[in-house]
């Protein structure tokens, strides 16, 4: 690769309707491509960190439609090169509406899925629309590129892989349902589709456990949390309702399969569960900051790190939050099981989404407002500021990364 290729990228403009932010976009995607063409032409990578990028939203406060919206974009980073590298692929519809779930990646790299929970309304500006499509994207000779799109059901939220990336598992928020996407080399198809809820329930969360057989769902506004049984052709089956605290929302299991964690919005916890005879129940919970927008845990299992707004989008002076920034709080998970928050990292505007490499010693962060991705090492025992912000096109609404 020659020296002069540039891999961090400092030619992003925030969107916008201008003809100098309109050049200087068509510059970001040359360079991109300069970049990261020779890696595409490669194997996937095994250390990709993917970002579902807003084009839409904004947060001032309130959320609000930005002059100009657009579709959305994905960014795919490659940490396993040196230096780093990214693709962006525009066109993506996306959404930050709804936990920071709507991207996931399979294990190997070779398939990409993104759900548009909302949409910019072409006959209302200034509003947004509910939208049913999830995009798939594949790498090939040319870079990563859209490779097909579906219509699954009424605000499509949290995706779940399976291992061999032949299914998905989407949420369908204004459905109270969860859709399953089967997909093969010429297409996708939608292969069941089964209610728990209503609309009003705001299904907003899936995740699948690491041998399959049990996924979690999130009722967001009656904080449920739904426990189904994955039969072997991929229907679901509930089998439990676990009441949690208020505002339920994003899911994650440690590896073992035995515990998982959710974010619980509304009162500020972190809510840990355990299997016991079969059955799920609260082992603890734990406060974080204002608002866990999403709980990540490395794939080591060692690590979580919970993304919160805290004062981001505090307006009300005497509010204790107030001129605080947002933060990631960190946790260190020992051998017994227990949860110790180790440190908080500072960021600016609204978090998202945020994810660990799959050699679980690098934290990328979104900043939503900041148009970037902050990057964070594990050094000694502790994480710190690597020095490395990737710009992207859009506002960063879900990370994920691929895993050994």
């Amino acid at each position: 690769m020659r020296k002069e290729c540039k891999t961090i990228i400092d030619t992003y403009t925030r969107a916008s309707s201008s003809a100098h932010a309109s050049r200087r976009l068509k510059h970001f995607a040359a360079t991109i491509l300069l970049v990261c063409a020779p890696w595409c032409a490669a194997a996937p990578a095994r250390m990709l960190v993917v970002s579902a990028n807003d084009q839409a939203s904004g947060y001032a406060g309130n959320m609000f439609v930005r002059p100009g919206a657009r579709p959305g974009g994905v960014t795919v980073v490659d940490f396993s090169a040196s230096p780093v590298r990214a693709w962006h692929v525009e066109g993506v519809p996306c959404s930050v509406i709804g936990p920071p779930s709507c991207v996931a990646v399979s294990a190997d790299g070779g398939e990409i899925l993104v759900s548009a929970a909302m949409q910019p309304d072409p006959d209302d500006a200034g509003k947004l629309r509910t939208d049913s499509r999830v995009t798939r994207l594949r790498p090939g000779a040319n870079g990563w590129a859209r490779a097909g799109e579906i219509e699954v059901g009424a605000q499509v939220s949290g995706i779940a892989f399976s291992r061999d990336a032949k299914r998905a598992w989407v949420a369908l928020r204004a459905e109270g349902a969860v859709g399953l996407v089967g997909l093969r080399d010429d297409g996708m198809q939608v292969k069941g589709k089964w209610t728990f809820a209503t609309g009003a329930d705001s299904l907003s969360d899936i995740e699948l456990s690491p041998d399959e057989r049990t996924a979690f769902a999130t009722l967001h506004t009656t904080a449920t949390l739904l426990v189904l049984r994955v039969e072997a052709d991929g229907a679901l089956v509930e089998k439990q309702r676990l009441q949690l605290p208020r505002g339920a929302y994003h899911i994650g299991f440690l590896p073992d399969g035995k515990r998982a964690l959710v974010g619980c919005t509304v009162d500020d916890v972190m809510c840990v569960l355990e299997e016991h005879d079969g059955a799920w129940r609260i082992r603890e919970t734990i406060p974080t900051g204002r608002t866990p927008e999403g709980v990540f845990i490395s794939p080591d299992g060692r690590w979580v790190a919970v993304t919160c707004f805290d004062g981001a989008n505090m307006l009300i002076k005497n509010n204790l939050w107030f001129g605080q920034p947002s933060r990631v709080y960190i946790y260190s998970v020992n051998k017994d099981g227990a949860i110790k928050r180790e440190q908080s990292l500072d960021l600016k505007n609204v978090l998202q989404g945020a994810a660990f490499t799959a050699d679980s010693r690098t934290l990328v962060a979104g900043q939503f407002g900041e148009g970037n991705l902050r990057v964070f090492q594990l050094k000694e025992g502790a994480w710190s500021d690597s020095g490395l912000t990737i710009e992207i096109p859009g506002q960063s609404a879900a990370l994920t990364a691929t895993r050994n």
